[in-house]
């Protein structure tokens, strides 16, 4: 049985909220980085640097699954154009 996206609005809709969910993470945690880099003035030793480095590795994880996560919500959107725009042609 053959499966149509009925309501296109929607899945540009939720697109563009996955999409907002990856910038949102990267802001945060750009903002948990400046919180920990605060931290230093207090917390200045061999631990610290660690912990400094594992932030901003997690920091790199998020903001490439981010950049993934807006790719794969444009290619989606995109996808959803062309047979939106071809099925209208068999409608019409």
């Amino acid at each position: 049985m053959t499966q149509r996206i009925n309501d296109y609005a929607a899945l540009y809709s939720a697109a563009h909220d996955l999409a907002h969910i990856g910038e949102e993470s990267v802001l945060q945690m750009n903002w948990l980085i400046g919180e920990a880099n605060a931290l230093g003035s207090s917390w200045s030793d061999a631990q610290y640097a660690r912990f400094q480095e594992r932030m901003e590795e997690y920091r790199d994880g998020i903001a490439a699954f981010a950049q993934k996560n807006i790719a794969t919500c444009e290619a989606v959107v995109a996808t959803a154009k062309k047979i939106e725009t071809y099925l209208a042609t068999l409608d019409g």
